[in-house]
């Protein structure tokens, strides 16, 4: 008689356990396929729409005709010591890599963070940063 009682509170307890076991799969595969599906979708809640680029920009980027570099000049050690520099370092960070977006590959991203006494740090004075 006792081992009756105990079958049936060891079967929910089983049950409990895999229910959560699933739950936690299906959090974690919804999780990875929003982050798959919807990696190019882009909402600004800003109020001045700051991360929104023009018509005119969209316009230009679509219509570039042989390929162009941008190089990014970023010091993450400088980011690091002041961080409201590396925030806005990540906004336009943001912004180039949406131009690379747009333009089908026209534009071409280059991120240099230019170390003391390298060949980054050379080329970044040489073209007067």
């Amino acid at each position: 008689m006792a081992d009756q009682v105990k079958n049936p509170v060891r079967q929910r307890n089983l049950l409990s356990v895999l229910g959560l076991i699933v739950i936690a799969a299906l959090f974690v595969a919804v999780i990875v396929l929003s982050g798959q599906l919807f990696r190019s979708a882009k909402l600004d809640l800003t109020e001045d729409k700051l991360y929104t680029l023009s018509d005119g920009t969209y316009a230009v980027l679509e219509d570039i005709d042989e390929p162009v570099r941008l190089r990014f000049y970023y010091s993450s050690r400088i980011s690091e010591e002041l961080p409201d520099i590396g925030l806005y370092a990540q906004r336009v960070r943001d912004m180039l890599e949406q131009y690379v977006t747009i333009s089908n590959g026209m534009v071409q991203l280059e991120v240099l963070d230019p170390q003391p006494f390298t060949d980054e740090e050379d080329h970044a004075v040489a073209v007067g940063i």
